[in-house]
């Protein structure tokens, strides 16, 4: 959760389906309550703390596991929906605890 520099809240959370593994989960709050929640493309179904930038555009990064391997993967949101997601390092080893934050107009993500 987090506010945007149009002042308004957006949210990115795991949802857990049984049996279907997870979905990674945006939406944003507007003066009648909340978007209707949107299911953002992943390149695995076990996921893991979902951080984001609000924007707008929003950018979300997350941990997923794909083929046995923990990685970091960002996504961000276009005029016509979300981006497929990029993978970022290309190490063997697990990549956790992800943060994310602008420094002028740049992302920058620490993780271990």
């Amino acid at each position: 959760l987090a506010t945007g520099s149009d002042g308004r809240l957006a949210a990115a959370w795991i949802e857990t389906r049984r049996g279907e593994g997870d979905e990674l989960m945006f939406s944003r709050a507007a003066s009648d309550g909340w978007s209707a929640p949107v299911v953002l493309p992943t390149p695995g179904r076990e996921l893991f703390r979902p951080r984001i930038l609000p924007g707008p555009p929003a950018t979300v990064v997350y941990t997923a596991t794909v083929e046995g391997n923990v990685d970091l993967y960002l996504t961000r949101e276009t005029a016509t929906g979300w981006a497929e997601p990029v993978r970022l390092p290309r190490d063997p080893g697990g990549d956790w605890n992800v943060d994310i934050a602008f420094v002028g107009d740049r992302v920058a993500l620490t993780w271990a």
